[in-house]
């Protein structure tokens, strides 16, 4: 009896043992599901968030809605390297998180890039190396942080920067290499921390510089 209780007790220890292991690559794809051409994934609030697309080529128009459920983010890494999107891109209104590496190396975007209000934070490398992109680079009202990388590289930006009221933190190397960006530069009131390299090799932005009071750090080489 003593030895039947050891193997049950044995087996128990195990079991609770793998259940703590984390989950493989089957078990976490079953998170992801699809409709029609867009890939997505539940929030635990009922909305969406879109994980990338089967179908990568042409101009991206995001949903507002999948399967009738509320379209409110772009997930980590949702379209990178997808070099056959074309043309401009739009961020919807709705959408209030752009995540990580989410259009990092679109090298085919080739037209102007719109953020709708409604965008909160902008991920690290979100759109890093996206040099095709021209035009303005206006971050909507409503966005307080801006991660690092996240507009890296993007030197086909040949228009103005506008950072709005509201934005606390610029990230590291955010808006290195944006090269073609002109005019003046004013960093909002309300940011406390700049990083490293923020804006280095903006050689366009020839106008004035403007930082506010409340700035606690600034990285070398912004």
């Amino acid at each position: 009896m003593k030895r039947f209780r050891k193997r049950i007790a044995l087996v128990v220890i195990v079991a609770l043992f793998v259940s703590m292991l984390p989950m493989d690559n089957s078990a976490k794809a079953a998170s992801t599901l699809t409709s029609g051409v867009w890939k997505y994934s539940i929030n635990e609030d009922g909305t969406v968030t879109i994980t990338g697309t089967t179908e990568i080529s042409g101009e991206l128009k995001l949903p507002n809605k999948i399967e009738g459920r509320k379209v409110t983010s772009i997930g980590t890494g949702a379209f990178s390297g997808c070099s056959g999107l074309t043309g401009n891109l739009i961020i919807p209104e709705g959408i209030t998180s752009i995540g990580e590496y989410a259009f990092e190396k679109c090298s085919g975007l080739t037209g102007s890039l719109t953020i709708l209000e409604g965008v909160t934070s902008i991920g690290q490398c979100a759109f890093e190396k996206c040099s095709g992109l021209t035009g303005d680079l206006t971050i909507p009202e409503g966005v307080t942080s801006i991660g690092k990388w996240a507009f890296s590289g993007c030197s086909g930006l040949t228009g103005s920067l506008t950072i709005p009221e509201g934005v606390t933190s610029i990230g590291t190397a955010a808006f290195s290499g944006c090269s073609s960006l002109k005019g003046d530069l004013t960093i909002p009131k309300g940011v406390t921390s700049i990083g490293v390299g923020a804006f280095s090799g903006c050689s366009g932005l020839t106008g004035s510089l403007t930082i506010p009071e409340g700035v606690t750090s600034i990285g070398e080489y912004v």
